[in-house]
C-alpha cells in the first residue's frame, strides 16, 4: 500500500483496492463489535472476515498498555508468528496510510461514499484497550475524516439541468415550385440559406472568370516568348548567311588567283 500510494501521488488515480485492503487491516486487528460481514458499512469487500486464519491477527487488549508503536517490520512478520508489537506496529502503519489516502482523494467526487463506512468502523473500535500512541492515532485520524467529510459534504452540489435557453428546433417553409423559371426555382423562402446559394453561385462564376483570365494571360505569354524566339533564329539565320557568303567570296578569290598561277 505505501508503493501504491507513492505511485498514486504522481499519477493521481484512485486505486480503492489499496484502501480496502487497509481497512480490512485495521478490521482483522483492532478490537470491534461487529460480528458478520453483512454487519459491516459500506459494500467494500471483506472475504476473510472472523475467519479462523485471521483470528490470530486481532490485538490482545491485555498487554497493549504498554506498547509503543514502532516502523513495521515486514520481513519479521512474514518470517513467523506476529507479535502483539508486530500488530501494533501494523496497525499504526494501517492507520497512518488511511489518512494519506484521504488527504490524496479528498477532492475526489466519490470521497464521501469511499470513506464514510470508514469513518463509520473507526468510531466502533474499542479504543479503551489499546495503546496510547494508537488511541491518539486512531483519534486524530477519526477528527481528521470527519472534516474532510464535512467539506466534501458543503461542496457536493445537486445535478441540474441546463440553465441557457433551450435551443429552437428549426422550421422550415414548405417550398413548392409552380413555375419552370430556373430564376425563381433558385429562389429559397430560407432567406440565410438563399444568400448562401448566391455567394456560392458568384464564387464558380468569378473562379470560372479567374481561370479564363489566366489561360488568356499564358497564350499571350507564350505568343510574346515564341515571337522572341522567332527573331533571334531569323537574326541568327542572317549572320550565319553573311558569314557563308563572306567565306565563298575569299575562296572563289582564291581559286581565281590558283588558276592564274597555273597559267603562268
Amino acid at each position: 500500500c505505501t508503493l501504491f500510494l507513492q505511485y498514486e501521488e504522481l499519477s493521481k488515480r484512485l486505486v480503492p483496492e489499496a484502501v480496502n485492503f487497509l481497512t480490512n487491516t485495521v478490521l482483522h486487528l483492532v478490537p470491534h463489535h461487529y460480528k458478520t460481514v453483512a454487519s459491516l458499512p459500506g459494500s467494500f469487500p471483506s472475504p476473510d472476515f472472523r475467519s479462523d486464519m485471521c483470528r490470530p491477527l486481532t490485538l490482545n487488549t491485555k498487554v497493549q498498555s504498554n506498547i509503543i508503536p514502532q516502523k513495521a517490520n515486514l520481513s519479521a512478520l512474514l518470517s513467523g508468528e506476529p507479535t502483539e508489537q508486530a500488530k501494533a506496529d501494523l496497525l499504526f502503519l494501517a492507520l497512518s496510510l488511511l489518512g494519506r489516502y484521504a488527504d490524496m482523494y479528498k477532492s475526489l467526487e466519490g470521497f464521501i461514499e469511499l470513506y464514510d463506512p470508514i469513518l463509520e468502523i473507526l468510531k466502533h473500535v474499542d479504543t479503551a484497550s489499546l495503546a496510547e500512541a494508537l488511541r491518539t492515532q486512531l483519534t486524530s485520524l477519526s477528527e481528521s475524516l470527519t472534516r474532510l467529510l464535512k467539506f466534501s459534504r458543503q461542496a457536493r452540489e445537486p445535478l441540474r439541468l441546463q440553465a441557457h435557453k433551450p435551443i429552437p428546433i428549426p422550421s422550415y417553409i414548405p417550398k413548392f415550385e409552380t413555375t419552370t423559371s430556373n430564376y425563381l426555382r433558385r429562389q429559397d423562402p430560407d432567406h440565410e440559406r438563399n444568400e448562401a446559394s448566391k455567394l456560392r453561385n458568384q464564387y464558380k462564376q468569378e473562379r470560372k472568370g479567374a481561370i479564363r483570365e489566366l489561360r488568356k494571360d499564358a497564350k499571350f505569354l507564350a505568343g510574346v516568348e515564341q515571337q522572341k524566339q522567332k527573331e533571334k533564329d531569323r537574326a541568327y539565320h542572317e549572320r550565319m548567311k553573311r558569314v557563308f557568303g563572306s567565306i565563298e567570296g575569299e575562296r572563289a578569290e582564291e581559286k581565281a588567283m590558283e588558276r592564274e598561277k597555273a597559267k603562268a
